[in-house]
């Protein structure tokens, strides 16, 4: 089964609409063949596979990041004396079992967070939230360069917290991918990247296998009434990418059922 054609609807009624030059085949699963070839890629193999794996982190944190909304965005940092900061797993085990502690005073709360390693090893986090409930946020006395207020977490205790107030979901969304470097990949390998929680909502995924000409007329039809264009070129392979933006998309064509794989 073949599409070239992905709709992903958000929560603020837009919708990204992804055009692919060649069909992308699903409902294969293809883990087997990927441990055969793994011992046999050659070093640009391996760089270029590891940049569809940067790729394919940070469009699922964007997706997830944008089909929410946040009220909150928080850098949590570990103390010495909590963790071993420079400790990935010692680190992502104290903040999992912190995510899951907060549950008691804030329930409701969705999350998403995401690790970055300071310059001189050590590692802290970021993180959008909303519902935060009985989470206590309070002034810091300090402001940002925009002049917007500073918080601390004050039901945080693992280390240095601050939270600044979500003022545009789209934008928080794309911010917070930056932290997704080819760096942080290569030190996580194997290893979990974020950090999201089971209430988070996901886009609205729709998928179309259309015909070179419908893709050709689709295209020209996002253009009219587009907010953004944007075109990549994969990595690994000759295929490329047209990304459109558009409020209040619906497309006529039969859609493709999406298995559970």
């Amino acid at each position: 089964m073949d599409y070239n054609v992905k709709c992903l609807h958000y929560v603020n009624g837009d919708t990204e609409t992804r055009i692919y030059s060649r069909p992308i085949r699903i409902g294969v699963k293809r883990e087997e063949k990927k441990k055969e070839h793994a011992a046999e890629q050659t070093e640009e193999q391996k760089k270029r596979s590891a940049e569809s794996s940067m790729n394919r982190t940070k469009n699922k944190i964007y997706e997830i990041a944008r089909a929410n909304r946040w009220q909150w965005f928080l850098t949590l940092t570990f103390s010495s004396e909590e963790v071993d900061r420079y400790d990935y797993s010692a680190c992502t085990k104290v903040l999992s079992k912190w995510l899951n502690n907060i549950r008691r005073l804030a329930p409701d709360m969705v999350y998403l967070f995401v690790p970055e390693q300071h310059k001189d090893g050590a590692w802290h986090f970021h993180g959008i939230i909303n519902h935060a409930g009985g989470i206590k946020i309070e002034p810091s006395g300090h402001y940002t360069k925009d002049n917007k207020p500073i918080y601390n977490v004050s039901s945080y205790s693992l280390g240095f917290s601050t939270a600044t107030e979500v003022d545009n979901t789209d934008a928080v969304s794309r911010y917070i991918t930056k932290y997704v470097t080819k760096d942080l990949c290569e030190h996580t390998k194997g290893k979990k990247r974020y950090w999201v929680s089971r209430n988070a909502s996901r886009p609205i995924v729709q998928l179309f296998e259309m015909t070179g000409q419908e893709a050709m007329i689709l295209t020209e039809e996002l253009r009219e009434d587009c907010q953004g264009e944007k075109f990549v070129q994969c990595p690994n392979t000759p295929r490329n990418i047209r990304y459109f933006q558009n409020p209040g998309l619906t497309i006529c064509h039969e859609e493709i059922d999406i298995p559970d794989l």
